[in-house]
C-alpha cells in the first residue's frame, strides 16, 4: 500500500468552463479554448478524477488504464509528458518506463474511501495518421485522451480509439453487486484543442453531427476569449498575457488563438491572397436590385454550385447568395436552383453563366445548357474555363477600388465562399526533397465548386467590360409562366 502523502492541489476557481466539463458524463468530451487557458492540465486531472471514481474489483483494488495520444513522438515527449510529469512527478507518484510506449504506473490510496487502493496505468502513444492505428488495436483501456485534438487528422482515428475504451478492467473482475454501467462509468474519449478550421472533423462532428442527433453521447465545452472579462486561468499566467500576445498578429490568428473562434485551414497557399474577410465581407446585408441583371455563376458536374452576383449602379460587384450541393444538374435544378430563384429572385433579370464544358452533349450528367433551357432559365457559356483567366478576372474584382471603396463586396451568409477565400480553396502543399512546394492547380475539394462558380461570374463581367461596344445578353424578367 502507498505510504507517502504527496500534496497536490488543483482548483477550478478560475476556470468555470473546465469545472462544467469535469462534471460531464458524456462518452466523448472536448474542451476548446485559446492558448494557455488550462486545457491540458484539466485533462491530466480528469484522468486522475476518473481513476478515483473507479469501483473496487474482485482483485481488491480499483484499476484503470488510460491512453494518452498526440500526433508525433516529439510532441508527446516534449509537451504532453512534461505537463503530466509536472503534476504527477515520477518518483513521488509511481514509476515511468521510458521505452515505447512510455508508461506511467502508480499505486494510489484514497483515504476518503476507506483507504481504497487504486492501480493506475497511463500509456503515452503517438499516432501520426490512420496507418498507425495498429498501435492501439490490441489495447484494452478504460479511457483515452487526445492532447491537441486539432492535430488529429481523421475522425476515424477517434472512432477506433473509442472502440478500445471501457474494456479495462475486464468484466471478469467485476463484483456481482456492481452493474455494468457502474463498472464502466463516465467518459471514454477526452479531447482538448485550440480551435481548428471549420473544415476539421472536430467542427463537423460537434457542431453539425451532434447537433442534428442529440442522442450521440458527446459534448464540446468552449472557453471564453482571453481578452474578455470572463477569460479563464488568468492568475496562472503573466499579467496582460493576451494583450501582449495579440500585438503584431493578424486578425485571423487573434480570432483563433486568443478569442477561441473556429478558423480556416492554413495548410496550403490560398488561391486568393488578396482577399481579406474583414474588408470584402459587407457589414450590412446586400439586397438584390430587381431592376438590374443577376448573373448566376455555375459550376456543373456531380457537385453543382451557384453564386448569385450583381453589378450595382455604382459599379460595385456584389456577391449576394451561394448554393452548394452534391447533386448533378437535373436534381440541382429541381430541388435547389429553381425553388431558390422562385423564392428570392422572382421577377429579376436572370442569366446563368457556367463552365463551357457544361454544353457538351456527351456528358454523363447530360447537357447542362440544355437542362437550363428546358427549365426556362436564360444561360450562356462562360468565355473560357482556363483557370488562370478565371482567377485573374476574380482577382481584378477583389483589388479594384470604386469611389474609394473596394469593388468586391459579399454577404456574410456566403459561408462556403468565405471559407474558400480564406484558404479552403488553395494550392495544396506537398513535400519534395525535404522542402515544401505547392501544386500548380487548386485542390479539388468541397470549396472548389462554389469558388469556380464565382470565377465564371467574374469572367462574364470581365468579358462584358472588354466588349462594352458589343451587345450583352440581357434576358427578360422571369415570369410566372416560365416556371409553371
Amino acid at each position: 500500500m502507498p505510504n507517502e502523502i504527496v500534496p497536490i492541489q488543483y482548483s477550478y476557481e478560475f476556470a468555470p468552463t473546465l469545472y462544467r466539463a469535469s462534471k460531464c458524463q458524456k462518452e466523448i468530451i472536448c474542451v476548446m479554448g485559446c492558448y494557455n487557458s488550462g486545457k491540458t492540465t484539466f485533462c491530466c486531472w480528469r484522468i486522475m478524477q476518473e481513476a478515483f471514481k473507479r469501483p473496487v474489483g474482485k482483485c481488491g483494488r480499483a484499476r484503470m488504464k488510460a491512453l494518452v495520444l498526440r500526433n508525433t513522438e516529439p510532441a508527446i515527449t516534449s509537451t504532453t509528458m512534461r505537463t503530466w510529469n509536472n503534476w504527477f512527478p515520477e518518483g513521488k507518484l509511481g514509476k515511468i518506463t521510458w521505452d515505447t510506449p512510455i508508461t506511467h504506473t502508480m499505486l494510489l490510496c484514497d483515504p476518503s474511501q476507506n483507504k481504497k487502493e487504486i492501480e493506475l496505468e497511463v500509456i503515452f502513444l503517438a499516432l501520426e495518421s490512420y496507418k498507425d492505428i495498429f498501435k492501439v488495436k490490441s489495447l484494452d483501456v478504460t479511457m483515452a485522451w487526445w492532447n491537441e485534438g486539432k492535430e488529429c487528422p481523421e475522425k476515424v482515428i477517434i472512432d477506433d480509439i473509442e472502440a478500445r475504451c471501457h474494456r479495462y478492467p475486464p468484466i471478469s473482475d467485476k463484483p456481482d453487486n456492481i452493474s455494468l454501467e457502474d463498472w464502466y462509468p463516465g467518459v471514454k474519449v477526452l479531447i482538448d484543442t485550440n480551435p481548428p478550421s471549420t473544415t476539421h472533423w472536430i467542427y463537423t462532428f460537434f457542431e453539425e453531427t451532434v447537433v442534428k442527433d442529440p442522442s450521440i453521447s458527446a459534448e464540446i465545452f468552449k472557453q471564453p476569449s482571453g481578452l474578455s472579462p470572463e477569460a479563464e486561468n488568468l492568475p496562472n499566467i503573466e499579467k496582460n498575457h493576451y494583450q501582449k500576445l495579440a500585438k503584431g498578429k493578424e486578425q485571423w490568428w487573434i480570432d483563433i488563438n486568443i478569442h477561441g473562434k473556429y478558423g480556416y485551414s492554413r495548410e496550403g497557399k490560398p488561391v486568393y491572397s488578396n482577399y481579406n474577410d474583414s474588408k470584402h465581407v459587407a457589414k450590412n446585408e446586400i439586397f438584390v436590385n430587381k431592376n438590374l441583371l443577376v448573373v448566376i455563376g455555375m459550376d456543373f458536374g456531380h457537385n453543382c454550385a451557384a453564386s448569385f452576383t450583381q453589378m450595382d449602379s455604382m459599379g460595385r460587384f456584389n456577391v449576394i447568395d451561394e448554393l452548394v450541393s452534391n447533386m448533378a444538374i437535373r436534381e440541382f435544378l429541381v430541388t435547389m436552383l429553381k425553388p431558390f430563384i422562385n423564392s428570392k429572385y422572382f421577377g429579376c433579370k436572370i442569366l446563368v453563366v457556367g463552365d463551357p464544358s457544361g454544353w457538351n452533349r456527351e456528358r454523363d450528367d447530360g447537357c447542362c445548357g440544355e437542362e437550363l433551357t428546358k427549365a426556362h432559365i436564360p444561360n450562356q457559356k462562360a468565355p473560357s474555363n482556363d483557370p488562370v483567366r478565371r482567377q485573374g478576372a476574380l482577382n481584378t474584382l477583389l483589388t479594384t477600388m470604386v469611389m474609394g471603396e473596394l469593388k468586391f463586396q459579399m454577404n456574410q451568409r456566403c459561408i462556403t465562399l468565405r471559407e474558400g477565400f480564406n484558404s479552403g480553396y488553395m494550392f495544396k502543399k506537398v513535400m519534395k526533397s525535404g522542402s515544401a512546394e505547392y501544386m500548380e492547380a487548386p485542390d479539388k475539394n468541397r470549396f472548389s465548386h462554389c469558388m469556380e462558380s464565382l470565377e465564371y461570374a467574374a469572367l462574364y463581367y470581365e468579358e462584358a467590360s472588354l466588349n462594352s461596344t458589343r451587345p450583352v445578353i440581357i434576358p427578360k424578367k422571369i415570369s410566372k409562366s416560365a416556371w409553371f
